[in-house]
């Protein structure tokens, strides 16, 4: 091989070495599930109990498509604003939040969030907050989770207010389930789940920055765990790709019955891109979603919250629920949707608090510019703005200490 020769096929590796290191960093910025955390620096945890959460006083930063952002847990393992040391059952006033990847707070700092503007507003009002949420929780994990909190570790709460999310329905019909023991499976992997080991080695570290950096190793990477039958992940049961029709579950304080959707699929069809018609959301505005899993995961969405209900008026708690929007219903005008009405009757009829966080973004301008303004760009998750405009209105529509003892 001549001197010509390699000259010309080393320029060309270092052509494909500088594409491979250039997509790398576009990916890791654009591509939510780019990102591995190294083992020891992952806040996430399986849970045989409740399925999935976070483990206790983490202290470390996660990315977010483009996003950085630290997250901190106590010793609950709860989302805060601190790694601190939790008491239990001390006797101050006490509100705990639960929700999902949006009471969470995905892609934000503690201090952006609007459980940890909240936990700043109520602190000088002597109200301790506490944030049950993570990425994709619904009914069926809060119950499991909010008891093994109340029984297990003994905390006592003054309040629960939980954030019910749109998406909430379509994972309880296709994912989460209680088995024989009473625990959480679900049916599905999720990319932010991941075993944990120990603390990162140096091996670890340079892996990660490998990885991290190359289009080339990360989706070999990526090719060999799907070779060996998984990624990582969650050890769950692969979910089937429609599950199998079961009955609706009767909600043991009675059954609400499901009202019609008012937004029709043509009316929708006219307001969403392709881009945003998820259906885990759009089960609100088009009646074939609503028909195949709507009306069962609603039914068993207040199942569930029934018994998280008995579970806390047994212990003097109160209990509030929240809803709120997701692009598509801002989109099509979905102000009266069948996620506010359906959730206001079972709070009126079992004595819960309500309130309906709908108005506040469909009431704040144009559909497009209310995305613009409150929605992490390229998803569907508050910005810091967003977050923001929910502190104030729950703020304005919840006084902590009422049911403060």
């Amino acid at each position: 091989m001549t001197v010509r020769a390699w000259k010309a096929a080393a320029v060309f590796v270092a052509i494909l070495a500088a594409l491979d290191l250039a997509g790398a960093q576009v990916a890791k910025r654009v591509l939510p599930n780019w990102f591995r955390d190294m083992p020891g620096s992952n806040p996430r945890a399986f849970s045989p109990i409740y399925h999935h959460g976070f483990r206790p006083y983490a202290d470390t930063k996660q990315r977010f498509g483009p996003l950085r952002y630290p997250i901190r847990t106590n010793s609950l393992g709860l989302i805060d604003g601190t790694a601190r040391r939790v008491d239990a059952e001390a006797k101050g006033c006490r509100v705990m939040f639960a929700g999902d990847s949006f009471t969470e707070g995905l892609g934000n700092a503690w201090e952006d969030t609007f459980v940890g503007r909240l936990a700043a507003r109520w602190a000088d009002h002597g109200v301790d907050v506490l944030n049950e949420a993570a990425v994709s929780y619904s009914p069926t994990v809060h119950y499991r989770k909010i008891r093994h909190l109340l029984e297990d570790h003994g905390l006592r709460v003054d309040a629960v207010l939980l954030f019910l999310d749109v998406g909430d329905i379509a994972d309880e019909w296709e994912q989460y389930e209680l088995d024989d023991a009473g625990n959480v499976t679900a049916r599905a992997r999720d990319w932010l789940m991941r075993h944990q080991r120990g603390n990162p080695t140096p091996w670890d570290r340079l892996w990660f920055v490998a990885q991290d950096n190359s289009m080339t190793i990360h989706l070999a990477r990526d090719l060999a765990r799907r070779l060996a039958g998984g990624d990582g992940a969650l050890p769950n049961v692969p979910r089937p790709a429609d599950p199998a029709p079961r009955p609706e579950p009767e909600p043991p304080l009675g059954r609400i019955e499901p009202p019609p959707i008012l937004v029709g699929p043509e009316a929708a069809a006219r307001h969403l891109p392709a881009v945003r018609r998820d259906y885990r959301a759009r089960w609100t505005i088009d009646q074939d979603l609503y028909d195949k899993f709507g009306r069962f995961g609603l039914a068993k969405a207040a199942a569930m919250m029934d018994r998280l209900l008995i579970l806390l008026r047994e212990r003097g708690v109160s209990h509030s629920v929240f809803v709120y929007p997701w692009p598509e219903q801002i989109l099509a005008g979905d102000r009266d949707s069948v996620q506010v009405r359906f959730w206001r009757q079972w709070a009126a009829t079992r004595g819960a608090g309500f309130v309906d966080l709908f108005p506040s973004f469909l009431g704040a301008g144009e559909a497009k510019d209310v995305l613009d303004r409150f929605v992490i760009p390229l998803d569907f998750h508050w910005n810091a703005a967003g977050h923001a405009l929910v502190a104030d209105t729950v703020g304005r529509a919840y006084e902590p200490r009422r049911f403060c003892k």
